[in-house]
């Protein structure tokens, strides 16, 4: 699976919370968020006023207490639902339940759990979430 296709089935399977997801679909995925987030607020920069206020401090030349364009927020809104799918889906992929994503909110246990699961080689047999991604497609490894 490509970048493209990673995306797109992100897309495709908008509200999709069943099945399973491989790991190059969902850090394709995530990939794609995190440039977007790096490149829309230039963009919000020169089309909206999203300076930081007078009294932001020093810390604003660091990015913090800087305001959110609106595309940065129209993106992070159109990713969001995509976002929780694929991540569960990647969870069920190796053997987890969607749910388990509301413990990647507990910092910074959670947040380290979630890493070693979605890094995770996939369950390589069919799992109770469904068929195997990598079945029928000649690859014996899920490396």
């Amino acid at each position: 699976m490509d970048v493209i296709d990673a995306i797109r089935s992100a897309f495709q399977r908008y509200f999709d919370f069943e099945g399973r997801s491989r790991r190059a679909e969902f850090w394709y995925f995530i990939a794609f968020g995190i440039v977007g987030l790096s490149i829309l607020p230039f963009f919000d920069g020169l089309l909206f006023d999203t300076s930081p206020p007078p009294e932001a401090g020093p810390w604003a030349s660091f990015g913090f207490n800087v305001r959110h364009g609106p595309l940065s927020v129209l993106f992070v809104a159109v990713m969001f639902i995509p976002w929780l799918s694929v991540s569960a889906r990647r969870l069920h992929d190796v053997g987890r339940n969607g749910w388990w994503i509301l413990f990647g909110f507990v910092p910074p246990i959670g947040w380290l759990f979630m890493l070693v699961w979605l890094t995770r080689d996939s369950i390589p047999e069919d799992n109770e979430y469904g068929h195997d991604p990598l079945a029928g497609q000649g690859i014996t490894g899920h490396a």
